[in-house]
């Protein structure tokens, strides 16, 4: 560990000074951007740079905390600079004169006017890259993406440069499916339990963008090893009224969208209403188990014919009022139901032989009804309160946050000889839960001096869950089910986090650093009714943040940096209640899991150059110790209450000794000729495993990561793309499955209207992704297969109404660096 660290060390050492002699500005243009009626500074404000007589533009900064600028400039010549800021007026300065007598130009304070119109026109094309490289963050700009029509928030994640998608519909950050989601900044128990189900109840539609942060600063929770994923829902701030109509309407995946959004003066208010369903279709699935031990060897051969359909209705509201110039009020409601179910036939064969392959010594042929359902009632509710404290851009917040999310999980499976003899076994449960989260935090920025600011803040979590397992088990001489008095328990667990962070961030020339610790204290009370093992566990947790950044100009640089991160397990991964649902393969929780602690390293960097290409390159290494992983055992009989289960497979998560992730991650973008825009992305590592209670005792698995984005523009109002993705399943006790797809989309707009429309294809010469997991330990060889119905062709389309007047972009606009749509 202390080698990789080192090579890091010497690597970032010997880079700098070598992307140092890259081009050199000799000029610079600068100034400060004020509010004409309150004299606030203004910032995040977009200033962008031409040569008058030019069409296209040179360079795009944005203002800072304090409202300045700078702009370095190569040439000497004559200039013009634009600023645009969503609520004031367009502002235009020109001629501006650089020369070796003019060598930097300063503007002093740049006044803006608040707009008193409505926003009168819409420009229709791509205002910013599709894919934005920051020093603490990746963004992609949804809107900009044709193949987000009919897809929710885990299509458009999996695009992401660092991201990959399991088999099992799961995502990995930087090969780490450890990921803490917020939306709009914050967390929601919406990601509590499935957080695969959670984000297919999120169109894509609705998202505005969404951010990775692979290494985050130390502002945010510690929670999520591989990092944090940032989901920023649509919300419009152009003075007056706008409606956003979404829909599709396809062969696999329909969903609908209305997106409203009121502004006047102090008031803002937006609402969101939307509901998606995943058609009932079929998925085959199966498996092929050999068992080897003492006794002799079992083959298990399962086939199942499942039917699974998914629906989820979404209900967001917002609400932002600005009390008074210096204190502004923000509150949101979200409500989400979600509803899956499953239902199908297994038909096994259960074959014993003395040894090898013969003699057989019995044999047991069976079909197995199974149903299940999943659902989930999240309500949400969060306010803030931000308080401006002077106009160098101190402030202070309040955010609190109170949900209250209800589960109800049921299943029920019966087994038979053959369809004409009476069942034999079986087993049902019904689990109705409440999760509720209460939390506050208290942040405060402080800018020190110019381009110097200091942030701390503190935060309490409060986390109950209670639940009330009902299990029956089927009784063949009385044909009834009857209740299971040892999987029958009431369950309750508690856990409250109280953290306190602090951090600075310094810009010295092109120099950029970012220092940060947090501080976690974490205490679990788990009681489980039939469990033993019930203990309270208390922790800290120090946790560093650390960035340094050297940037040539405004998009190209390169960066260490260095994050602590934690996972804490989870109400399910702690419950020792058994699911039952397949009796030949059990799951269970482990109620003596310890906290996973990460600790993350990148080397990366980052050039771009305007209108043509830019790529990105990242090193890593992420060392986990203790790591969770699932373990799976098995066992001839196992007695669980006053049942006996035969030839069974049971699967936990358990600590093991260490995981060392460390490979490259490399992407890019290439822009030809204004119509072309290809973005390729390749991630390769190694997973170096530690495992001083199993045999082997050091594993190491290769993986790998690739996806291809190809977009063209045939004309002003039509536009293509293609996109595709392929997943190497990881090693451990055996191999994961592989996972691919590809997606075709075109959209058309309407000219001088807000309409649009357009037709997505999801893998459309295959109407299945054959997926293949091995599982192979001292006593387990197995092979499993799964046919996700993953085919899909839809028609979409797209509706804005209110005070909006839509036009052509003229054709010598500058795609990058078109003024954003409001």
């Amino acid at each position: 560990m202390k080698k990789i660290i080192l090579l890091c060390i010497i690597i970032l050492g010997n880079a700098i000074p070598i992307f140092a002699q890259k081009e050199i500005n000799n000029f610079s243009i600068s100034g400060q951007l004020i509010d004409s009626a309150s004299s606030m500074v203004i910032n995040n404000g977009m200033i962008y740079l031409k040569k008058l007589g030019e069409t296209a533009y040179l360079k795009r900064v944005l203002s800072n905390v304090d409202g300045s600028f700078n702009i370095p400039v190569k040439d000497s010549g004559i200039y013009a600079i634009t600023i645009y800021k969503e609520g004031y007026e367009q502002k235009k300065i020109e001629p501006i004169l650089l020369s070796n007598t003019n060598i930097a130009i300063h503007l002093a304070a740049i006044r803006l006017l608040k707009s008193s119109n409505q926003l009168k026109e819409i420009v229709i094309a791509n205002k910013r890259n599709t894919i934005e490289i920051n020093t603490d963050k990746t963004i992609f700009n949804v809107e900009n993406d044709l193949t987000a029509q009919t897809g929710n928030a885990a299509d458009i994640i999996k695009k992401m440069p660092q991201i990959a998608q399991n088999a099992d519909g799961s995502l990995e950050l930087m090969g780490n499916a450890s990921i803490q989601y917020l939306i709009d900044g914050k967390t929601s128990t919406l990601f509590h339990g499935n957080s695969i189900d959670a984000l297919q109840s999120i169109p894509a539609s609705q998202i505005q963008k969404i951010e990775i942060m692979s290494n985050p600063s130390s502002k945010y929770d510690a929670s999520g090893a591989g990092g944090v994923i940032n989901i920023i829902l649509k919300k419009s701030k152009i003075e007056g009224y706008t409606f956003l109509l979404n829909g599709s309407i396809g062969t696999r995946i329909e969903n609908g969208t209305l997106n409203t959004n009121y502004n006047k003066n102090k008031l803002s208010l937006n609402l969101m209403l939307s509901g998606n369903q995943q058609l009932n279709g079929n998925m085959p699935s199966g498996s092929d188990r050999t068992i080897t031990n003492s006794s002799g060897t079992e083959h298990l051969i399962q086939d199942n014919q499942a039917n699974f359909e998914r629906a989820n209705y979404k209900c967001n509201g917002s609400l932002n009022y600005k009390l008074t110039e210096q204190t502004e009020l923000q509150s949101n409601f979200n409500y989400n139901r979600a509803q899956n179910n499953t239902d199908g036939l297994i038909y096994q064969k259960d074959l014993w032989f003395a040894n090898g392959s013969n003699p057989l010594l019995s044999q047991d042929k069976s079909i197995r009804k199974s149903s299940s359902t999943n659902k989930q009632v999240t309500k949400e509710f969060n306010i803030k309160i931000i308080k401006k404290l002077n106009s160098k851009g101190d402030n202070i917040s309040i955010l609190g946050i109170y949900s209250d999310t209800y589960q109800e999980n049921y299943y029920n499976q019966i087994q038979q000889g053959s369809i004409n003899l009476p069942y034999r076994s079986g087993t049902q449960s019904f689990n109705p839960g409440h999760l509720k989260e209460t939390s506050w935090s208290l942040d405060y920025f402080k800018n020190l001096s110019k381009n110097f600011y200091f942030e701390s803040g503190i935060k309490y979590v409060q986390q109950h869950i209670f639940s009330d397992m009902q299990s029956a088990t089927y009784d063949s001489s009385s044909q009834k089910y009857l209740i299971d008095n040892y999987n029958t328990n009431t369950n309750s667990y508690d856990r409250s986090v109280m953290a306190a962070y602090a951090q600075i961030s310094k810009t010295i020339n092109k120099n950029e650093l970012k220092l940060g610790m947090r501080y976690e204290y974490t205490i679990s009370k788990p009681w489980f009714s039939n469990s033993a093992n019930n203990y309270h566990n208390e922790y800290g947790n120090l946790a560093p943040s650390l960035l340094l950044a050297h940037k040539f100009d405004d998009h190209n640089f390169i960066k260490f940096s260095y994050a602590y991160r934690i996972e804490r397990p989870d109400y399910k991964d702690l419950n020792p209640f058994y699911n039952l649902s397949d009796p030949h393969n059990i799951t269970t929780g482990n109620p003596l899991l310890k906290t996973e602690i990460g600790n993350n390293f990148e080397l990366s960097y980052n050039k771009v150059k305007e209108n043509a290409y830019s790529y990105t390159i990242i090193l890593f290494c992420q060392y986990n110790s203790p790591d969770i992983k699932p373990y799976i055992s098995y066992y001839n009989s196992l007695k669980i209450g006053d049942s006996i289960y035969q030839n069974v497979t049971l699967t936990t998560r358990g600590n093991i000794s260490a995981e060392t992730r460390y490979g490259i991650n490399a992407s890019a973008g290439i822009e030809i000729q204004k119509k072309w825009s290809i973005r390729p992305s390749v991630q390769l590592f190694n997973r170096h495993l530690v495992n001083l209670l199993d045999t082997p005792s050091i594993l190491n698995g290769i993986g790998f990561r690739t996806n291809l984005n190809i977009s063209y523009k045939l004309n002003q109002t039509w536009n293509a793309e293609i996109f595709g993705n392929y997943n190497l399943g990881m090693r451990w006790q055996g191999q994961q499955a592989s996972n691919y797809s590809y997606t075709f989309a075109i959209r058309k707009q309407v000219a001088k209207s807000g309409m649009s429309f357009g037709l997505v294809a999801v893998n459309l010469f295959n109407p299945y992704i054959h997926q293949v997991s091995i599982t192979d330990t001292r006593t387990i060889q197995m092979t499993s297969f799964k046919d996700v119905p993953y085919r899909s062709i839809g028609l979409s389309f797209s509706i804005k109404l209110g005070t909006l007047k839509v036009s052509k972009i003229k054709e010598g606009d500058n795609y990058l660096l078109s003024p954003p749509e409001n």
